[in-house]
């Protein structure tokens, strides 16, 4: 009983990758899951999920996002209802978006039994331009959009291809999981408006 496998339950076509190292690992290496070594598969947002988002309008007054709207407790009863990928101009959208936007929101709440549990935290995305992501509040990712307080307002720092999937290491932010509901806010961003294509946001999850 020197390697002793995880206990848990096996659906239909799962199955439960093992790694003989011989050096007591219970993660796989972080770079091996980043570049696609590994097989990925969300276990705290599935990508198919509904998630609440909000289009706002970039030539408003006040073009601000809501205030809190990263945070657990935000109302986000009145927002809109929809499935990955969000966006338009692809065949294969969840949820198709006005043309002409520079940025939306959205917001998905999960549940976590017990975060002592996990020894990672990856995120993946597929996403045209750039995006910002907060956990219960607090910002763990910021890919290709500039410093400071975004807006509906806002461009992304470039363009970026859509279709590619990217895996982001967060395991620092491990701590902001909190035993039962949770919250992911993402805060999408495009270069220029009409030209948003697809964003799918697949996790954080456990390797």
């Amino acid at each position: 009983r020197k390697w002793v496998l995880p206990q848990l339950d096996l659906g239909p076509g799962e199955y439960l990758l093992v790694w003989c190292s011989g050096k007591d690992i219970r993660a796989a290496p972080p770079e091996a899951v980043v570049d696609g070594r590994v097989e990925f598969v969300p276990t705290l947002v599935a990508p198919d999920v509904p998630w609440r988002y909000l289009v706002g309008d970039a030539g408003a007054a006040d073009p601000s996002f809501p205030l809190g709207w990263e945070t657990g407790d935000f109302d986000d009863s009145g927002w809109e209802v929809g499935l990955p990928g969000f966006g338009f101009g692809e065949d294969d959208l969840g949820t198709v978006l006005p043309e002409g936007l520079n940025a939306f929101l959205l917001r998905h709440r999960f549940d976590v039994s017990d975060p002592s549990d996990l020894d990672e935290l990856y995120l993946q995305a597929v996403y045209d331009d750039g995006f910002l992501a907060f956990l219960n509040g607090e910002e763990v990712l910021r890919v290709n959009v500039t410093d400071g307080e975004q807006d509906f307002a806002s461009q992304a720092l470039s363009s970026h291809p859509d279709g590619v999937v990217e895996r982001f290491r967060v395991t620092d932010k491990l701590h902001l999981l909190q035993p039962g509901e949770n919250v992911l806010a993402i805060a999408v961003i495009n270069r220029t408006p009409g030209r948003l294509s697809l964003i799918h946001i697949s996790e954080p999850t456990r390797r």
